[in-house]
């Protein structure tokens, strides 16, 4: 039968099985559901016989029964087309096809290799504990419906402090300079310091021998706030006492002549500069490194600095005449009139009555210290323990009042340069009553210049930092970027090893500095790491039955299936993680 115009062609069954070389997937099936379908339909229409039989859907039973048998004949050719794929190696998805196929060769591919992780612990409390080899961890790793299996390679002690931590970048402590207003407290051991906002601290530089204090100033706490577990103190106002740093212009011409080395030249010029700066009354202190603290309490003057300058006396001849009142007193002798009485060298008296001050109280004695009585005027603080406290009237020239006489460990006379300053004008004199115990004033910390380096710091005991040394360590960024590193080396000397401080960590990798802030780190530090391999160690069991008249013997694996681990000191690198003795002998 034949036909000249648009008729529907018969469908093209059975396939020809055809396949060029190289193909990654072969075809092998003979025809599809529809096509078998529209075959067996085909013939149906072209038979004489059955020309009658023109219902088509599959509520007749005898199209349901050709639907049924190319619904087999469906199913049929997918497995050929499947079985036939996996009957070369290029088209073989299975790995036992894969294995039949080389095995031909003579080639045996290596036994499934399990996975290897490395595992974070964090511990609580605050000892070490130790992890034992073989230790069972569970995690669900991403497109698993059950969680994987794994067991730690090795033993690792757990650190609390290195479960979950941070590492800052290098910084220090700059000098102290005019304007600087946030301070780092520095205690000594066993010292507590308690400030608050509206405190009044007097702060000042300790002279070369130690017993004296200038650069004076009273600052006024702002705020205060911990920062590893020191105290961090903002002030209202910035320190003024040390001057600007300022380059002076001396016109100046010199003329000489040298036979010493010219660097030993220029640094006897810079001495007389420094020297002659001084001299016109200009502070060379522009920055110290630490300043002498104290927390004040109320502040007192000293008895007859009110006292009016004039007095109305009676001359030798029996007038009355007017005389002026000299403020000056004695620090290192005895000071009469116009005290009276006479006033000890280490007696200070306080205008009127004061009860907060008893013996024992620190005191602070802020004045300028001359060394005549006409001499200039120095002004220094000086720190004394009050010995006694007297309470009496006084008279200072026409003043007569109430006063609190302090006894004080030692008079307020000084050596300086092998002159002793012991004169004061009583006016310049003032008493400041001391809260607790003394502290230095650093100021606060700034991060080091550098951009990136080597160089980290932890913060904790020394302990804790020493079981940093040689540890591997993995870093998390913000955003979430995991990065390795081992801690090459930890400094621990230095610090109190009971107390928290700052240690130097080198590590093998350069870091940039920017995301280890000290107020904000944005990396957090994993430090108790283990590596472990994926499955479970089974127990020994006995195979087979011990008949040893059998030459071959199949034995069948409890717990399959078994794995294999990566040995890169064997070859090829597998070690198995199956060992089977025979009579106690490893085969």
């Amino acid at each position: 039968m034949s036909c000249d115009n648009d008729c529907r062609q018969a469908a093209d069954f059975p396939k020809v099985i055809f396949n060029r070389p190289g193909l990654s997937t072969i075809g092998y099936r003979i025809g599809s559901y529809a096509d078998l379908r529209e075959h067996m339909l085909s013939l149906l229409d072209a038979s004489p016989e059955l020309a009658a039989w023109t219902h088509r859907l599959p509520d007749d039973p005898g199209i349901a029964l050709i639907e049924a048998a190319a619904e087999v004949g469906d199913i049929l050719s997918f497995y050929q087309d499947l079985y036939a794929n996996e009957a070369y190696l290029r088209s073989a998805k299975w790995r036992d096809s894969v294995a039949d196929l080389v095995r031909l060769l003579g080639y045996r591919l290596a036994a499934g290799v399990g996975g290897q992780a490395r595992f974070a612990f964090a511990v609580k409390g605050t000892q070490p504990v130790v992890l034992p080899m073989g230790l069972g961890v569970k995690a669900q790793l991403e497109g698993e419906d059950k969680p994987a299996v794994f067991e730690t390679s090795r033993e690792l002690i757990a650190h609390p402090a290195l479960s979950q931590f941070h590492l800052y970048r290098p910084r220090q402590a700059p000098a102290i300079r005019h304007g600087t207003d946030t301070f780092t407290l520095v205690l000594d051991a066993g010292t507590n310091v308690s400030l608050k906002a509206g405190d009044r601290v007097m702060v000042g530089v300790a002279r070369g021998s130690g017993d004296a204090y200038d650069h004076l100033q009273v600052l006024v706490v702002d705020k205060t706030w911990e920062s590893f577990g020191s105290t961090v103190v903002k002030m209202k106002g910035g320190v003024t006492s040390l001057k600007k740093l300022r380059l002076l212009a001396l016109p100046l011409t010199f003329s000489f002549s040298l036979s010493a080395p010219a660097i030993s030249s220029s640094v006897s010029l810079l001495s007389s500069a420094t020297m002659l700066a001084a001299g016109l009354g200009v502070p060379a202190l522009t920055s110290t490194p630490r300043l002498q603290a104290w927390k004040l309490g109320s502040t007192h003057r000293h008895f007859g600095h009110n006292a009016p300058a004039q007095q109305v006396v009676v001359d030798s001849l029996g007038r009355a005449v007017t005389a002026e009142v000299s403020y000056k007193r004695r620090l290192n002798a005895n000071t009469g009139a116009p005290s009276v009485p006479t006033l000890g060298a280490t007696q200070m008296p306080l205008d009127g009555e004061v009860s907060s001050v008893v013996a024992g109280t620190r005191i602070l004695i802020e004045a300028n210290l001359r060394a005549s009585s006409n001499g200039s005027d120095r002004k220094r603080l000086l720190e004394r323990r009050v010995s006694q406290v007297d309470r009496q009237s006084l008279t200072w020239g026409p003043l007569t009042g109430a006063s609190t006489v302090l006894s004080l460990d030692e008079s307020l006379a000084i050596t300086e340069l092998f002159t002793t300053l012991g004169h004061a004008d009583i006016r310049g004199i003032s008493f400041h009553e001391v809260i607790g115990e003394p502290f230095g004033l650093q100021a606060d910390f700034t991060p080091s210049l550098a951009t990136s380096g080597h160089e980290l710091h932890f913060y904790g005991t020394a302990q804790e930092a020493a079981a940093l040394a040689k540890r591997s360590l993995l870093l998390k960024g913000p955003d979430d970027e995991l990065t390795q590193a081992t801690a090459l080396s930890v400094e621990t000397a230095g610090v109190d090893a009971k107390q928290p401080g700052f240690h130097r960590v080198q590590l093998d990798r350069e870091f940039t500095y920017a995301q280890f802030g000290h107020d904000d780190p944005q990396v957090t530090v994993y430090g108790n790491l283990v590596e472990a391999t994926q499955g479970k160690t089974e127990a020994q069991v006995a195979l087979g039955d011990g008949d040893a008249r059998s030459t071959f013997q199949t034995f069948a694996l409890p717990k399959t299936p078994l794995t294999y681990l990566l040995d890169t000191t064997q070859t090829p690198p597998h070690w198995p993680q199956v060992n089977v003795w025979v009579n106690g002998i490893e085969w």
